[in-house]
């Protein structure tokens, strides 16, 4: 059968699973049921955890590891937008971080959900 994601109380019940998880050591996840992308942060701030959301006006972008730079509005379109996670920024853009023991969920392309102390 599995588990359905309707609203916060599903969300809430993953968090708390994951957070009981991390009390057993170093723990940074990422993963997916298809439809939604879950990515939790560990809660002492272990390896870091990231988010940019790229959408419309694009511009150059630079590589932070590598002399590389491109040109986004050449290479999207104005209606294209998403996320990227990472553990560390890998581009010059405006990377925010997470919280320590955060939760973000993200369907279709949105941020969905952010757990709250």
């Amino acid at each position: 059968m599995g588990i359905t994601f309707k609203d916060e109380s599903e969300y809430r019940w993953l968090w708390d699973l994951l957070r009981d998880i991390n009390q057993r050591g170093t723990f940074n996840c990422l993963l997916s049921d298809g439809r939604h992308l879950f990515c939790y942060h560990d809660h002492a701030g272990y390896n870091g955890l990231c988010q940019l959301h790229r959408r419309a006006p694009y511009d150059k972008v630079k590589l932070l590891d590598d002399d590389y730079e491109i040109n986004l509005a050449h290479e999207k379109r104005p209606d294209q937008e998403g996320y990227i996670i990472a553990s560390n920024p890998l581009t010059n853009e405006k990377w925010e971080e997470f919280h320590e023991g955060e939760l973000r969920v993200y369907r279709d392309g949105k941020l969905v959900y952010i757990s709250r102390e």
